[in-house]
């Protein structure tokens, strides 16, 4: 039998590339600038409470975002009450 002749490739060391991390812009509550839950952000207002309903009508966008309105409440950002049919209203403090 005819012995396989092994070639070593010589590895060319590559200078490694480091990530950069991105900057990334932010609203005045922490959320990324362009996503969801800044559009809802930016329909909060400090004057007029407004369900959760006319957020997501305002912000043009579908579902409901109660995880991340409630979120802003635990962090003392927004107040939630009730209207006088019951349904919870959002505000800015």
């Amino acid at each position: 039998m005819a012995k396989k002749k092994s070639k070593k490739k010589q590895v060319k060391k590559t200078e490694k590339k480091v990530a950069e991390k991105k900057t990334v812009e932010r609203d005045k509550f922490g959320s990324v600038v362009g996503s969801k839950n800044a559009q809802i952000n930016a329909c909060l207002s400090k004057t007029t409470p407004k369900s959760m309903h006319r957020l997501v009508k305002q912000a043009k966008l579908s579902g409901t975002y109660y995880d991340h309105l409630n979120f802003l409440v635990k962090q003392k950002l927004v107040v939630k009450s009730k209207d006088d049919k019951g349904k919870n209203q959002f505000v800015l403090k």
